[in-house]
């Protein structure tokens, strides 16, 4: 068991809880390098607003936002960035409490970074397991948040279906999928990987439809996963 990590997300979930009764906030920042060093920094600062969003105008920018979670699957849009629109489908939370518990997700054509306390924004884990690494165009990291307190939080499905749409990054000689990693207490672990799997697949016009599948129906807030969008071109 990682002691630093569990002080580390006791410590977040804490500060969350004072901030949001503050009403604290933060200001953007542009992605940067990785930083393997801190690579299971938690954000200490979520607004209580849903569907947030702090673009800061940059082309590619690292941008971020949080929905909050509901008794049935609830859809969370891609801040839009350097033309990539998107969603994901969160599924219901069978045991949701109060205060209400917060999917936050950030986004950006490099790896995720922690810079400035970004809302909702973790280290990207280093995706050099996932079969085709090398290709990844687009990450994103989603961390499960709130509660007033660390706890588990039991969704009613294990699927997450993923729409993706850029005309930039997506095109009709390429197969696409996703590496998956989820990042908790006992440490980090790819759960997906669609390339290695066999489970690519071929766009429709600038919009590709995946699905994040995990691997139970139990998550500790302060945790989450980070999705790693990768191509191949169909002829290799």
């Amino acid at each position: 068991m990682n002691i630093a990590r569990l002080i580390q997300t006791s410590l977040t979930l804490t500060l969350y809880a004072i901030l949001t009764a503050c009403g604290g906030g933060s200001s953007p920042t542009t992605a940067g390098s990785q930083s393997a060093s801190s690579a299971y920094q938690r954000p200490t600062r979520v607004q209580n607003t849903s569907e947030a969003e702090w673009p800061n105008g940059s082309s590619c920018s690292q941008l971020d936002r949080h929905t909050t979670l509901q008794s049935t699957k609830v859809k969370a849009s891609f801040p839009p960035d350097c033309g990539v629109t998107g969603s994901i489908q969160i599924a219901g939370v069978t045991n949701l409490s109060s205060p209400p518990e917060f999917a936050a997700l950030c986004e950006g054509s490099n790896p995720i970074t922690g810079d400035g306390q970004r809302r909702g924004c973790t280290i990207s884990e280093s995706d050099a397991d996932c079969q085709q690494a090398s290709s990844t165009f687009w990450y994103e990291t989603i961390t499960f948040l709130g509660g007033g307190g660390s706890h588990l939080l039991y969704f009613d499905k294990s699927t997450f279906p993923v729409k993706f749409s850029s005309a930039t990054f997506i095109t009709s000689g390429n197969l696409y999928g996703l590496c998956v990693f989820y990042f908790g207490e006992g440490g980090t672990e790819t759960i997906q990987d669609d390339f290695a799997d066999g489970h690519a697949v071929a766009p429709r016009g600038d919009t590709i439809h995946l699905k994040v599948n995990l691997p139970g129906d139990s998550y500790l807030t302060g945790n989450g996963i980070d999705l790693y969008f990768e191509s191949k071109p169909v002829s290799s």
